[in-house]
This record gives C-alpha cells, structure tokens and sequence, in this order.
C-alpha cells in the first residue's frame, strides 16, 4: 500500500504451509507478509506452484477461479485447495493452510482490520 510517496508494509505475517493431496508428509512451508488471504494466494504461493506443476510461473494461463476452492476462512486461518489441470485432466491438488502469525500494528479487538474483512470488501 502507497502512503503519500513512502511504502507502507503489509499488516500481517502469514504462515503457509500446502502438500501435495494425499501427501501430507511432504507438506512445504513459508512465511510471508501480506492483507489479505487473496494477496498471498496471488501474490505469492500460485507462482511458487504453478512453477513446480508446470515449470513456468504462469498460474493465470494454467488456472481457472473454479480450481481455486476456498474451504475456510476466518480472520486466523484459511483452507483451499488448488487444483492444476492440463486438457481437462488432473494433474495434481495442493492442500493449502494459511494462518496468521504475526502483524505490524496492533489488530486486537478490530474485526474491521481482519484479513476476512479485507476479503469481504474486496
């Protein structure tokens, strides 16, 4: 977010973790800084697994909103999957959690400023 001519940061600090369906052993895992589940979905993980699924970053070429599934949110965790297909055929899922773990300014009791919210208002 621009804040005059200064970077303001991203609120909150997510923790990432997502598998391979069926694979829950070989769950990966990162942490980022990010608004909104959204952004870090777009922003950040979509590139990371479309690369290893197709060997190139480019997720809006090889997915469909519809491949995208939203199990849950809330203002703590979100739960999707994501499923990469080639010519109508699965290739493979990926489970994805999300959870926030941290944040830059102080959100306690503000459900206005909740990575939800943001979502909702989006």
């Amino acid at each position: 977010m621009i804040n005059g001519k200064l970077f303001e940061p991203s609120n909150y600090l997510f923790k990432v973790d997502y598998f391979k369906k069926g694979k829950p052993k070989g769950k990966r895992g990162n942490e980022t800084y990010a608004d909104t589940y959204r952004e870090v979905l777009y922003e950040f993980l979509l590139k990371e697994l479309c690369e290893k699924v197709h060997g190139h970053d480019w997720w809006n070429m090889a997915l469909e909103d519809k491949d995208i599934i939203c199990h849950k949110e809330s203002n703590v965790s979100a739960y999707y999957t994501v499923i990469f297909k080639e010519f109508g055929k699965v290739l493979c899922e990926y489970e994805v959690e999300m959870e926030v773990i941290g944040c830059h300014k102080n959100i306690a009791n503000n459900p206005e400023t909740s990575p939800i919210r943001r979502i909702e208002n989006s």
